[in-house]
């Protein structure tokens, strides 16, 4: 896996036309999109089409965090009738959203720092979660290796949970999907950076007793190793009762050393199935993975049925060949074998494979070119098209939505539309950077996190208007109050003002806000999801005269924060920006007040005479606060903690700084504050 992040030129990784959207009614009884790929099979593909040129930019949600996750969603939630999408960050954020972009709720999980491997700026919410609709719950592993469950209306935690997977919290991680079959949940694991000594495991969790078991794929006697890290986690067959997971690389040690040294000792580099109880039904290893060039199978397999053919599973290598088994009888080994392109150990392939039942084809996209694989009647395999994609680095995992593949192009960051038939671009429209994850598609939408910490939605004219879900005014940045009399709240059908504590509310502004901040009487900010041209991004509107006049802007960016005159916002995560005058005569302006210098900044709180931001280096851990007042400007580091900090907040009490912060300490977590009456020196009060 060592070359999982390597990005070049990148911070770190039917015919389409006349295409009939679905309807209201047809999209209100369609299933959600629940887990990885639409469904256990992890085929990624689904039979709704969306008219490529019609498709256009909808919202888009500013999220704390790298999104490496897809995203799923819900039905009737919070309420019948209603669909909820739910997005997870590196920085450990569970974000629940309406189908226009506003925040139904957001909890944070904590994001633990990996000084010994930066391939992500620390680690929350790397796999994607899975729904239980029945159940209604929301399984999500975080970075710590606790299995939660989430109450898919409210984020609160079930009882009971969460539950520990595995106890070395700095030698594995769940990297990739959970998979959710016959009451349990499987989640799988690779190393950080690929590095040992380190097993990889498929991990069971019952749903209703909470009981854990584990399958591991190399052994120490082998050497270990042999990570399940890809996108796609494990693949589910429903007719066979299977699971199916392919590995990675197995380590030097314990007997595989030396001379007779194999990548594939064990079930290393290999296809394995394997039953609800974590018993072994079937594996091989391909002949041609024969060299020791770390050549991990990547992503997860596919579970394809192709008729006159049964059920097949395909799986990808990082060295650019995809196999086809029979899923019920792998020993014999690959039914056919495709290389999609000479193998670059610097650019390796790292992406998941997405198919298109209606087609009989596979869809591969590399950091070259996008593929399509056809299935033959005679169950052989040969390529049906290619399209170079003028990119040399990690591109998206391909979703099929009726005639097109959709996927993220890195370089000039943009979601493609590829014509399924021909491989022809028909779509391309700007994200706002570097996207890994494979879009969703649904009702009409297309959604998608990025590596960048957006969540962007795409849509149609056609698509069917989201129904009003109740209002959220507790969740983060919902509310702002100057006093206990004058505040405003988001609600999914606008922004509401009161100035008489809540007895009467009069709407100011007709869409939902992510972000309200009103700093006097007359004056305030507010942030929206929807997408204004040019920009693929959140924007702002300002009023001075109690909201009877808006005003919009693209001069302010995230972290808002004011009262009276004074508004402050975030720049890059780094900057305290300061808006001067506030409110403004004219044009916004703004002016830099102060910068963090390491990490980037998690939390801010206005003093009376300032401000004071929290910042957190997501490798190391290390934590300080920057504080800028009518004294100057000054940072001061927090005291070490005892243990690795996962979560932390700043408020104000008084004259005194506050920051409360979750630790992990022996494999425990606690809760701790520190202080500081002088915003100079700080104390941990235990």
């Amino acid at each position: 896996m060592r070359a999982r992040w390597t990005l070049r030129g990148v911070s770190a990784a039917a015919a389409v036309g006349g295409v009939a959207l679905l309807s209201g009614a047809q999209a209100a009884t369609a299933p959600g999109w629940t887990t990885y790929g639409g469904g256990p099979e992890r085929t990624g593909s689904t039979a709704t089409s969306l008219a490529p040129s019609a498709v256009r930019p909808s919202f888009v949600v500013p999220v704390r965090g790298r999104v490496t996750s897809q995203v799923v969603a819900a039905r009737d939630v919070p309420k019948p009738g209603l669909t909820t999408l739910y997005a997870s960050t590196s920085a450990g954020r569970v974000y629940a959203l309406s189908e226009n972009g506003y925040v139904r709720w957001r909890t944070s999980l904590g994001q633990y720092s990996n000084p010994d491997c930066a391939q992500l700026d620390g680690y929350g919410v790397t796999g994607t979660p899975v729904v239980d609709q029945a159940a209604r719950v929301l399984y999500v592993a975080d970075g710590i290796g606790r299995l939660h469950a989430l109450d898919l209306a409210t984020g609160r935690e079930r009882e009971g949970w969460p539950v520990a997977l595995y106890t070395d919290v700095s030698k594995e991680l769940v990297w990739g999907a959970l998979t959710l079959a016959g009451g349990r949940v499987f989640a799988a694991t690779g190393s950080y950076c690929d590095a040992g000594p380190f097993i990889g495991k498929v991990i069971s969790v019952d749903t209703t007793t909470r009981s854990v078991s584990a399958w591991e794929a190399v052994s120490a006697e082998d050497g270990g190793g042999g990570g399940i890290w890809g996108w796609g986690g494990s693949a589910y067959s429903v007719s066979l009762d299977r699971l199916f997971v392919v590995t990675g690389n197995a380590f030097e040690g314990g007997g595989n050393r030396g001379p007779a040294f194999s990548e594939a000792a064990g079930f290393g580099e290999a296809i394995v199935s394997l039953s609800p109880t974590l018993q072994v039904a079937g594996t091989n290893h391909p002949a041609s993975i024969d060299q020791p060039l770390d050549l991990d199978f990547v992503g997860s397999p596919v579970v394809a049925a192709r008729p006159g053919c049964g059920e097949l599973v395909v799986g990808m290598n990082k060295n650019a060949q995809v196999f086809g088994w029979r899923a019920d009888d792998l020993a014999r080994g690959p039914l056919w074998t495709v290389d999609l392109e000479q193998f670059d150990p610097d650019n390796p392939v790292l992406s998941q494979l997405a198919y298109d039942p209606s087609r009989s084809a596979v869809f591969a996209v590399t950091g070259t070119q996008a593929v399509r694989i056809d299935i033959r009647t005679d169950c052989s395999a040969a390529v049906g098209w290619k399209r170079a994609l003028k990119t040399d680095s990690l591109n998206g995992s391909p979703t099929v939505a009726g005639g097109t593949v959709w996927f993220a192009l890195s370089g000039t960051p943009s979601l493609v539309g590829l014509d399924a038939n021909t491989g022809r671009q028909v779509a391309s429209l700007p994200l706002p950077g570097l996207t890994v994850a494979a879009p969703t598609v649904l009702d009409g939408r297309i959604v998608v996190g990025t590596f960048t910490g957006q969540v962007v939605a795409f849509s149609t004219p056609g698509a069917p208007a989201a129904p009003l879900g109740p209002a959220t005014p507790t969740a983060p940045g919902h509310g702002s109050w100057v006093d206990p009399r004058h505040g405003w709240v988001s609600r999914e059908d606008g922004v509401w003002s009161t100035d008489d504590g809540g007895k009467h509310w009069r709407r100011v502004f007709a869409r939902p806000a992510l972000t309200v901040v009103r700093t006097s009487l007359t004056a305030g900010v507010i942030r929206v999801a929807t997408i204004a041209a040019p920009c693929t991004c959140a924007h702002d509107y300002w009023t001075a005269d109690g909201g009877r006049h808006w005003v919009a802007t693209s001069a302010i960016q995230g972290g808002l924060v004011g009262r009276g005159p004074r508004l402050y916002w975030v720049k890059g995560g780094t900057d305290v920006v300061q808006v001067t005058p506030w409110p403004p005569a004219g044009r916004i302006r703004s002016r830099t007040i102060g910068s963090v210098t390491k990490g980037t900044i998690v939390d801010t709180a206005l003093i009376p005479d300032g401000i004071a931001v929290l910042a957190r280096d997501g490798v190391t851990g290390d934590a300080s606060v920057l504080v800028i007042d009518s004294s100057g400007t000054r940072t001061v580091d927090l005291p070490r903690a005892p243990g690795a900090l996962l979560d932390q907040s700043l408020s104000v009490s008084g004259s005194t700084l506050l920051v409360d912060a979750t630790v992990l300490d022996g494999g425990l977590t606690q809760q701790l504050r520190w202080r500081s009456d002088d915003r100079r020196t700080w104390s941990v009060d235990r």
